[in-house]
């Protein structure tokens, strides 16, 4: 039997834009809402959700990901908005995302997504929306936290995108723990 790793393809953030992240939870957190914080240090932008990966397709996804960022030049993104899926009103994932379409970015999950989907891996059947989780809700009352959410001033950072970054995933009892395995960088 091949052992398997959990792993995703994403974008890492800046040290700049993780301290923005932490000054943002720290806000919220004044809320007294019921959530798990993500720890700023290992937040990112998922460009494709694997789940179980063979070890044995490790060489594969490297390729493709050398593939799809080889011709890529670096660009910006700016990190401008926050939110909440399903919406701001029942916060069940805290976000901060991009206000205005990436098309770069956009088209860059497609084709890891188009990629990785001949590896047998599912392929994406809703839209890419970019963004970075900064916190999970715990079953209760989100109307506190709603109302923090609709009053925090976003964030107005720019990170600049420069390698895609193979990331396992471990489950623990505290919440999932991301170790980067291996990047792609940009010509």
């Amino acid at each position: 039997m091949n052992p398997t790793i959990r792993a995703f393809i994403a974008v890492e953030l800046s040290d700049r834009l993780k301290e923005s992240v932490a000054r943002i939870q720290s806000e919220l957190k004044k809320s007294s809402g019921d959530v798990k914080w993500v720890p700023p240090d290992i937040c990112h932008i998922t460009l494709k959700f694997l789940g179980e990966v063979q070890k044995d397709q490790l060489d594969a996804i490297r390729a493709i990901m050398d593939q799809c960022a080889g011709p890529m030049e670096p660009f910006w993104l700016r990190i401008n908005s926050v939110g909440a899926f399903p919406d701001i009103d029942k916060p069940n994932i805290i976000w901060l995302g991009l206000n205005e379409d990436h098309p770069v970015l956009t088209k860059l999950a497609s084709e890891i997504d188009e990629h990785v989907s001949t590896l047998g891996f599912f392929k994406e059947n809703r839209p890419f929306t970019p963004h970075i989780t900064i916190g999970r809700t715990r079953p209760g009352s989100h109307d506190h936290l709603s109302r923090a959410l609709q009053s925090l001033v976003p964030p107005d950072d720019i990170l600049e995108v420069r390698a895609l970054t193979f990331f396992q995933s471990r489950l623990t009892h505290e919440g999932s723990t991301y170790y980067p395995l291996f990047s792609s960088p940009f010509k």
